[in-house]
């Protein structure tokens, strides 16, 4: 369930996968 950047999403992405942090 891949959505697309948000404020929300971008700090959730950032913390499950710091990795990702563009």
């Amino acid at each position: 369930m891949r959505q697309p950047p948000g404020e929300s999403d971008m700090a959730v992405s950032d913390a499950l996968l710091p990795s990702f942090s563009t």
